[in-house]
């Protein structure tokens, strides 16, 4: 049953307080004080009451308040009502125990495949009923956050979009890997010739048109580009090629953040030309949600565990 506005509009929500206290109390008097009100503004506030039910609502008796059936029948709704809209105006604690939700995160699978493992870890522990959806990073991840179909997307640059809120994770220039039988595995100062004299696996987002890798920024600069022979937007494709091949894949280091990884592939020393370019990534969210909780609590897990597997990659340089 729909209620028409105007008709709410007439409603007071102070009217409905005063007419609970008054069927607690059944007595004029004891309402007032209870509210901090005068006697003769009470007296008005039952005449408004009446007026907003078309009712009596009470009638006075030597024990104080009667009462009247429409009363008995208000009655038993208020209490239901005063609660539903106080717990409508209060912000709940949040609580990650207890907080069930699907959070949906674009992400560029070079990232997530370090990310995901940990704050899985962590989620199974403290917030249990907590879903994470990973979907491809895609140049309209910024149109979908817009639209509420995401609620982070980690990019590999700060977003356009005015309305989109951005905190940088960290800054990385990229690494070279190579199997870790590659004929450049363990050799020292390399020359930018000898890295591009081997074929190149290119593993890039579909869809990221806009965005030109950081190692081919940086070749470019030097006027100098590489070959590739294969490419890819599937990271264990392209880890699958190198592993069985003499190319090399250049990506941002925390692709051997993983343990795994690490056993079968190696991180060739970075020619000097090609130091100091470095990549921001970040986590772009909608202003909209920055004020939520929930929001909040895992923008800052993401944030820790990023920086505590960063320094663990720093530290294996």
């Amino acid at each position: 049953m729909s209620i028409a506005p105007d008709k709410l509009a007439r409603i007071d929500l102070n009217l409905l307080v005063t007419l609970q206290v008054l069927l607690e109390e059944r007595n004029v008097t004891r309402s007032a004080e209870r509210l901090f009100i005068t006697q003769p503004a009470m007296s008005r506030t039952l005449s408004r009451l009446r007026d907003l039910f078309d009712d009596p609502l009470f009638t006075r008796a030597a024990r104080g308040l009667i009462p009247t059936p429409r009363a008995e029948e208000l009655e038993q709704l208020l209490p239901d009502l005063l609660n539903a809209v106080s717990n409508l105006v209060t912000r709940h604690e949040f609580d990650p125990a207890t907080f069930s939700y699907t959070f949906r995160i674009a992400v560029v699978e070079q990232f997530g495949q370090s990310l995901f493992g940990p704050l899985l870890a962590q989620l199974q522990k403290e917030a249990p009923h907590i879903v994470i959806q990973a979907v491809d990073y895609t140049e309209g991840s910024e149109e979908l956050l817009a639209r509420g179909n995401i609620d982070f997307a980690i990019a590999p640059e700060n977003p356009e979009e005015v309305d989109i809120d951005f905190l940088p994770l960290l800054s990385s220039e990229p690494i070279i890997i190579a199997r870790n039988k590659h004929p450049l595995a363990g050799k020292k100062k390399l020359k930018l010739k000898e890295v591009l004299a081997y074929p190149y696996v290119s593993c890039f987002p579909v869809d990221a048109i806009k965005s030109i890798p950081v190692f081919d920024s940086m070749l470019s600069e030097l006027d100098q580009q590489r070959e590739c022979f294969f490419h890819t937007s599937n990271l264990l494709t392209a880890l699958q090629v190198i592993q069985s091949s003499d190319g090399l894949l250049a990506g941002p280091a925390f692709i051997l953040n993983s343990d795994l990884l690490a056993k079968k592939f190696v991180q060739l020393e970075l020619p000097k030309e090609l130091r100091g370019m470095k990549k921001i990534i970040g986590l772009a969210q909608h202003r909209r949600t920055l004020t939520s909780p929930a929001h909040q609590w895992l923008t800052e897990k993401i944030a820790s565990i990023t920086a505590e597997y960063w320094q663990v990659n720093t530290r294996k340089k």
